[in-house]
């Protein structure tokens, strides 16, 4: 009961001096609203890269990303030939490497929403030919289509030695065949089948040696495929870690403004100027009842 009668009291101080309460309330709000109106809108937008094991070991520190973006040479490069939404001074640019991660985020923040977005995305862009270097990426990727060509010219020359091979290895079991015939045959008062004996041995040991030769030409072309290979392997290893620094999120227009946020400010302005006046009406009331007793 005596709960309820304090409550009572509090709500007719409260009443009793309601005008102190909404005097302020609207006043901070009306500020809030007027700052509000005098603060410049600005936008932001963002661009979200992914960094190569290389790139990420290049910026291991979030604000050696920031001081790269940031530096006059990189938004020179970035912004040549960009036209003037590029060249607004307005414009504040910041960069962070997102912590535990190989992400980057560029943001920009300006008056226009298509300016900041257009320059979010160039950043990101010159950022990526920053840590990549185009032209060795030109040239990997032209030696990789030379060692592509070349390994499929060295597997079209092993098949058609292998063929090769085989055709002698035919030839060799039909002359071994005949060896074996003519020496059979041989006697010796023969003197022809000694003859042809001699001749099929002979043929026989040419063909070996052809085959020998056709052997050693196809090892040879066998370890000139496994070194293209491993080499091309190491290109195409060098290409996937260049090529792993790429834009994961581009910019895009933003719909909304990020400053002024006038209806949060206007809340936040209300509840503070409604603790305000009602701290002040309790005060007053405090100040009169002892002033009363006295």
């Amino acid at each position: 009961m005596e709960e309820e009668v304090d409550l009572r009291d509090y709500l007719h101080i409260i009443n009793k001096r309601k005008w102190i309460v909404l005097a302020i309330l609207i006043g901070a709000v009306a500020v809030a609203f007027l700052l509000s109106l005098r603060t410049p809108v600005t936008f932001t937008s963002s661009s979200t890269l992914s960094l190569s094991q290389s790139a990420s070991a290049l910026f291991p520190r979030s604000d050696e990303v920031n001081q790269l973006v940031k530096s006059e040479s990189f938004l020179r490069s970035a912004t040549r030939g960009k036209g003037s939404p590029f060249s607004g001074s307005n414009n504040q640019v910041q960069a962070q490497r997102v912590a535990g991660t190989s992400f980057v985020i560029i943001e920009v923040t300006g008056s226009n929403p298509i300016s900041v977005a257009r320059l979010a995305n160039a950043l990101a862009k010159e950022f990526i030919n920053e840590v990549t270097e185009p032209k060795k990426r030109k040239l990997l990727l032209s030696k990789k289509r030379i060692l592509v060509s070349r390994g499929k010219m060295l597997e079209k020359r092993e098949k058609e030695i292998e063929k090769e091979v085989r055709k002698v290895e035919t030839k060799i079991g039909s002359t071994e065949d005949l060896v074996q015939l003519t020496a059979v045959a041989t006697k010796p008062d023969g003197s022809d089948k000694l003859l042809d004996f001699l001749l099929s041995s002979s043929l026989l040991s040419s063909q070996e040696s052809a085959r020998v030769a056709l052997l050693g030409q196809l090892n040879v072309v066998r370890q000139e495929i496994a070194d293209s290979q491993m080499e091309l392997t190491g290109t195409q290893l060098e290409l996937a870690d260049i090529e792993g620094t790429k834009v994961l999120f581009p910019a895009s227009v933003p719909k909304s403004s990020n400053k002024p946020q006038t209806k949060t400010n206007i809340i936040v302005a209300g509840i503070l100027g409604l603790i305000f006046g009602l701290g002040l009406t309790f005060a007053f009331e405090y100040l009169q009842s002892v002033r009363s007793k006295k």
